[in-house]
């Protein structure tokens, strides 16, 4: 497991680049004694060699069977709050992460670094949209979801996150 702080050196602006290895420590942390919970985080890079549609991004990024189900532009400001209320999703009783994970030091911190990473991938884009995949969706939606598309000069960056049973 990669443990990251502030200080880490893949905490810097990037490009418009994220480290995806946050998302397996994280996606780890909150799986850790949860009860019916499993989190599912995932990070593509798309090449765009010329214009090309949404659908063939999805594609390239989920395999041929990604179907975009919805996709619309989304304001800068609202990305990292959306991704953080989700992965703090409480559960209830019969499934959700674990209470003490919630509350950890450890958690807490990744989000610190998770969030530094997201912004890299907002500040390199020149647009920003939510979709959601209709077919082809590489995880089973069941308590949250998120999808986030970011274009721009250097290409297209995929951002996916979800929780099951």
């Amino acid at each position: 497991m990669t443990h990251f702080n502030k200080t880490h050196p893949s905490v810097k602006n990037n490009g418009g680049r994220m480290d995806p290895r946050v998302l397996d420590d994280v996606a780890e942390t909150l799986n850790r004694n949860g009860r019916n919970y499993t989190v599912f985080l995932q990070y593509t890079e798309v090449p765009l060699p010329g214009p090309v549609s949404k659908g063939t991004i999805m594609k390239a990024a989920f395999g041929i069977d990604a179907v975009i189900g919805e996709i619309r532009e989304v304001e800068k400001a609202s990305v990292w709050t959306e991704i953080r209320d989700n992965l703090l999703y409480e559960g209830d009783h019969g499934c959700g992460p674990a209470p003490q994970t919630l509350r950890s030091t450890k958690l807490l911190g990744l989000l610190d670094v998770l969030k530094s990473e997201v912004g890299h991938l907002v500040d390199g884009a020149s647009t920003i949209e939510s979709f959601w995949l209709s077919e082809g969706d590489p995880a089973y939606r069941v308590y949250w979801d998120f999808g986030f598309l970011f274009t721009g000069r250097e290409g297209a960056r995929v951002l996916l996150g979800s929780s099951s049973d």
